[in-house]
């Protein structure tokens, strides 16, 4: 069988992006705002039909089949790219997509949609980095998890009720010391479970001889 061009699989979605050869697009709407999904999902249906001409038809997929291969591929690109993206930043990621696609593919069939999913997560994630920065360290505050444990009554480590994390919760006022109250009877509760048993030491008996009568 011949190699059968994707020019003829014509995608749902409108193939031509949101640019000037398509301006009834870009009525009311200005080149930086938020694109709308009918947008994106345009945008990102005229990107592939122009991609997948670089590649064969796989051979197991007839016209309708692969129509609606190229509609999932469409809607599974989109969710991985920020819903606020400008047409500009769009535009962006796809070409940047094309070239990660043709490092990645390795073979003259269409990519898998787990490639092209995997092409824009990368190329959005560097897209949004140029943009707002690196992204920056989920900072942990212990403190206030265990603020809001003790505000629930629920355990917390020893250290947030004698000692330093105790100093710590009450000068930054998210406790009252009050709060620690119950917390310490428990402590001093459980300590005495544990202390050790003291025993009274009992002296050996001297042992009672009888006189031997005899």
């Amino acid at each position: 069988m011949g190699r059968r061009a994707s020019t003829a699989i014509i995608a749902r979605h409108d193939q031509r992006p949101a640019n000037a050869s398509n301006p009834r697009k870009l009525l009311n709407r200005q080149k930086d705002d938020p694109m709308k999904y009918q947008d994106r999902t345009s945008t990102i249906g005229a990107w592939l039909q122009e991609e997948l001409k670089r590649y064969d038809v796989p051979a197991n997929h007839t016209h309708d089949r692969a129509r609606l291969e190229m509609d999932s591929m469409v809607e599974d690109i989109n969710s991985e790219i920020p819903s606020n993206v400008e047409q500009s930043s769009l535009d962006h990621i796809l070409s940047k997509m094309s070239q990660d696609i043709r490092k990645n593919t390795r073979s003259r069939s269409w990519p898998t949609i787990y490639t092209l999913i995997k092409a824009a997560q990368k190329c959005s994630e560097t897209q949004a980095t140029t943009i707002t920065g690196p992204r920056q360290p989920h900072a942990f505050d212990s403190d206030s998890i265990a603020a809001k444990r003790i505000n629930a009554g629920e355990p917390v480590a020893e250290s947030y009720i004698n000692g330093a994390g105790e100093t710590r919760l009450i000068d930054k006022k998210l406790i009252k010391p009050e709060q620690l109250q119950p917390y310490k009877k428990y402590l001093k509760e459980e300590l005495k479970m544990y202390e050790p048993v003291k025993y009274t030491e009992h002296k050996p008996s001297e042992p009672n001889f009888m006189e031997n009568p005899y």
